[in-house]
């Protein structure tokens, strides 16, 4: 099994639209985003290398549903692929209502994702 490389809060009970915390996320391949707290907002998964200062829009895959999508805008667990870039973010980009926290598990092994289970894969 793999262990997280690295683990950051990206958003922290936030009320509005924002950036929220960058993480690092060299040598990871994965990063695992748990989101609590959604009432009406939307949070779009994001990542940028290295001297490059645009972020682009990745997908992300909710373990629940299966569900491939750039955005989240439920709670759940959500598995986005990060390999090639330095940093993500969980940007929230629109938010009416809802205390958001997004926290970030960087997995340095693929993940191999089976309906609602995530194994990690070395």
């Amino acid at each position: 099994m793999q262990f997280p490389k690295t683990t950051e809060v990206l958003q922290s009970a936030a009320v509005a639209v924002g950036n929220g915390t960058v993480m690092d996320v060299s040598g990871c391949s994965t990063v695992t985003a748990q989101v609590v707290g959604i009432t009406t907002a939307t949070i779009t998964w994001e990542c940028a290398a290295d001297n490059i200062p645009t972020y682009v829009a990745v997908p992300a895959k909710n373990i629940n549903s299966g569900v491939e999508a750039t955005t989240a805008t439920t709670d759940g667990l959500y598995a986005v692929p990060v390999q090639g870039s330095t940093r993500f973010r969980a940007r929230i980009s629109a938010w009416t209502t809802g205390t958001i926290t997004v926290t970030g598990h960087g997995i340095a092994g693929g993940v191999q994702l089976n309906h609602s289970t995530v194994a990690a894969v070395v």
